[in-house]
């Protein structure tokens, strides 16, 4: 598991706890150029963990970068992509995340996009080959804080032939919490929009599988 940390250390009791339920072979906390006050607490939760946690400390904040070091350093046959302001709301949360998880499949808490399935980002799972062939977060087409990538990412894994499903959910993400909703995250996330929506237009969405076509809800 990959899990993208900026700041905000507040979060911390809630992040050990989660990760106190065990069943995971490698945690990677990335500290994104937090303060050097941040960058102290993490180290101390990571060594509450165990040997197999430790920190992938970044010479800047940039979230695309970030995960996508993070998951590349993971090694794991699974490989999680985290957010840092999660919530347990079950203690099998993550025995539902990798549930029924092989090649060709990308699952994670559910969101539609125009009918479409996508998986969001806060808890996005895939095989290691599968997210290497994705090639990841498009970090050189989405501009920081990188809304709309994991969307993109889910598109890509469908056009790739890839199965995206959701699962059951023993998490709950603080939307927001750690981006904030300032002009300096506004304005790359209308920007960001627009990217995606020109990438991924009507005449390309329409050759997407039916299978991952919903009627139900679109957002």
């Amino acid at each position: 598991m990959a899990s993208l940390w900026w700041n905000h250390q507040e979060l911390l009791p809630e992040f050990v706890r989660m990760m106190r339920v065990g069943g995971w072979d490698k945690l990677i906390l990335v500290d994104n150029a937090s303060t050097s006050d941040a960058a102290f607490a993490y180290r101390n939760a990571v060594a509450e963990l165990g040997p197999k946690a430790s920190v992938l400390r970044m010479d800047r904040n940039s979230v695309l970068h970030g995960w996508n070091a993070g998951m590349a350093a993971l090694g794991t046959d699974i490989v999680i992509q985290m957010a840092n302001d999660l919530v347990m709301t079950d203690e099998h949360w993550l025995e539902w995340a990798v549930e029924g998880m092989e090649r060709g499949i990308m699952q994670g808490p559910q969101c539609w996009f125009r009918g479409t399935l996508y998986v969001d980002g806060s808890m996005c799972v895939a095989m290691r080959e599968d997210w290497a062939l994705l090639g990841g977060l498009d970090a050189e087409h989405y501009a920081h804080p990188g809304y709309w990538s994991d969307t993109d990412l889910s598109f890509r894994a469908q056009w790739h032939g890839m199965t995206v499903r959701p699962t059951r959910s023993g998490i709950r993400h603080l939307i927001n919490y750690s981006g904030g909703n300032g002009p300096e995250y506004n304005t790359p996330n209308g920007e960001n929009f627009q990217k995606f929506v020109a990438r991924w237009r009507s005449s390309v969405l329409s050759q997407l599988p039916v299978v991952f076509r919903s009627r139900s809800r679109a957002q």
